[in-house]
Formats: structure tokens, C-alpha cells, sequence
């Protein structure tokens, strides 16, 4: 139990590490939190920032938070 909570815990501190930058161009919005970009090597991206969470488009205010994604 011990050695599984300390591997855990190694784990997590590791993920911050594992993000990286991406610069392109958002081509869709799929709702407040799911945004697709296109890199400059023309791959598709689909982004769903972490920590970040709002109505989907069928839930109350689904369509606001897609709109102000979009401004």
C-alpha cells in the first residue's frame, strides 16, 4: 500500500513536466472547454484545458459558454 501511494505521488508530481507549448490557430470551438487548433505542420490538435470546466453545449448555458469561448 505504501510503495503504491509513493509511486502515485511520483506520478503526479511528474505530469506538470509533461506539457509542452503549442502555437497555431484555433479552427473550431466545440463548446466552452474543447477547442481544436491547427499547427504550422497543418496537424489538428483537440485542446481541453486542465482545470477548466463549463456547460456542455446540450446543459443550461451550454451555448453562452461556447459563444464566449468563441470571442
Amino acid at each position: 500500500m505504501l510503495r503504491t501511494t509513493i509511486h502515485l505521488l511520483i506520478a503526479l508530481l511528474l505530469i506538470p513536466s509533461l506539457s509542452y507549448a503549442l502555437t497555431g490557430k484555433v479552427i473550431s470551438v466545440a463548446d466552452g472547454n474543447t477547442i481544436t487548433v491547427l499547427d504550422s505542420s497543418n496537424r489538428q490538435h483537440k485542446i481541453l484545458p486542465y482545470g477548466i470546466d463549463t456547460p456542455e453545449k446540450k446543459q443550461a448555458f451550454g451555448k453562452a459558454a461556447k459563444m464566449y469561448t468563441q470571442a
